[in-house]
């Protein structure tokens, strides 16, 4: 918590500094980056001399385009040997990505890294309203019996804990009784909160400020969450290898989202000529992060897909921004009642902190229920019917059933090769979908 403070307290106006000065700032942490990289990690000492690469040679900040593109699969390839020589394993933080593409990657992160993500967290919700004290509604799956921290003495960071799947009309009473002054929420599971507001006539509660977060939130979610409760929601796009990417909307009448680009350096990449896109085109968001040097990232194919601009917003703001990001929304069902229901994010929050599942993919019937099927390590069995109940009651009662598969050939991807998550029944027996072939 202190750590944070300090860190925030240096980067609290980096938003607001020259352009001159937030390119130097970028180009003196990318030079130190990579020689780092290359100095410390087999991992990146094998590729940079594979591809003829001089960290050394580094010059400008268009160099970085002539660094090899990773991604997932690279990195979980290179094990522990992406982890600097300087880190012990043991001192770093470990935690594992969601899978949103159906693959799950371990994350090691140094603990100053995290606070500094965390400070850069901290620094957007301030700069649209947040303060300390405000009392909190925050949707999470997790325990909310015991959840209490030392700042709550202090009368900071009071959070009021929600889990998304208790029936509607429960955590709309949360919302009357302890009237939250922040929301902190998926898009699809607040969208929910808010039909279920307006279509009951409900009054009464009244956030300060609302942030959207996990979830690309559509231009219609946020104009239904607006609608509820009178307030232009924060849009925050981010990743669990990095944290906060960038942020949109709140209290700024922006072109776009800003990116944090004091802490990390995006780019939108065409994946099949491996060049940045042209404005307004579409690609996928490739990410050098700046400030986790115990494992790492440079030029990471995060596979999320963003529409570029390199106009400069109006706000004031001066870090650069992306147009849109279009790549993280799921497919949605009916369920019993007629309601519409979001099979994404949630889904992946359930499965992959099972550890021996390696990938996963989302097969939605027309019957509206799911068929996930599993790969795992060694061809492992798990506890389908406790899997299969947490996700029927996270996702409003509707049916799944769990099957194993041997290999990742037998998922099923698009033409192109990628990787589909989530595919509809109807579109699994089309001739235009192939087994995966990675």
């Amino acid at each position: 918590m202190f750590r944070q403070t300090f860190y925030y307290l240096g980067i609290k106006n980096n938003p607001w500094m020259s352009e001159d000065a937030l390119r130097r700032l970028q180009l003196r942490k990318l030079k130190h980056l990579v020689r780092h990289a290359y100095e410390t990690t087999v991992f990146y000492k094998g590729l940079y001399d594979e591809h003829q690469v001089a960290p050394q040679a580094m010059k400008s900040l268009v160099d970085l385009t002539y660094l090899p593109i990773i991604n997932k699969d690279i990195v979980n390839r290179a094990g522990q040997d992406i982890i600097s020589e300087k880190y012990s394993v043991a001192s770093l933080i470990k935690s594992r990505t969601s899978g949103t593409t159906g693959v799950g990657v371990i994350i090691y992160r140094s603990k100053a890294s995290a606070d500094l993500t965390g400070a850069a967290k901290f620094r957007i919700d301030v700069m649209n309203g947040f303060r300390p004290w405000m009392k909190t509604a925050n949707w999470a799956l997790r325990d909310t019996k015991n959840y209490r921290k030392f700042s709550h003495v202090l009368g900071l960071n009071r959070q009021e804990m929600i889990a998304p799947d208790i029936p509607m009309e429960e955590q709309v009473a949360i919302l009357q009784e302890h009237q939250p002054e922040t929301f902190y929420c998926y898009p699809s599971q607040l969208v929910r909160v808010a039909r279920y507001i307006l279509d009951n006539d409900i009054h009464g509660i009244h956030p300060k400020l609302v942030i959207l977060h996990s979830e690309n939130s559509q231009r219609r979610e946020r104009e239904i969450i607006e609608k509820c409760f009178g307030v232009n929601p924060l849009n925050v796009y981010g990743a669990r290898e990095f944290g906060t990417v960038a942020w949109g909307g709140g209290k700024t009448n922006c072109l776009g989202l800003h990116i944090n680009a004091d802490l990390l350096f995006l780019e939108v990449i065409d994946p099949e000529t491996g060049q940045r896109v042209g404005e307004g085109e579409s690609g996928n968001i490739v990410i050098t992060d700046f400030t986790n040097l115990a494992r790492p990232l440079i030029r990471y194919d995060t596979r999320d897909i963003a529409v570029a601009t390199y106009n400069q917003c109006g706000c004031g703001i001066t870090f650069p921004i992306i147009k849109d990001v279009l790549g993280r929304s799921g497919e949605t069902v009916r369920l019993p009642s007629g309601e519409e229901h979001t099979i994404d994010f949630g889904i992946g929050l359930l499965i992959m902190p099972i550890d021996v599942i390696e990938q996963y993919q989302v097969i939605i019937t027309a019957q509206s229920s799911l068929i996930i099927k599993i790969k795992t390590a060694g061809n492992v069995k798990i506890n389908e019917l406790e899997l299969s109940a947490k996700i029927s009651e996270h996702c409003g009662g509707i049916q799944s059933e769990i099957q194993y598969v041997v290999s990742s050939d037998e998922f099923l991807t698009a033409p192109s090769g990628k990787f589909l998550e989530f595919i509809r029944e109807a579109d699994s027996s089309r001739s235009e979908l192939r087994e995966s072939t990675e």
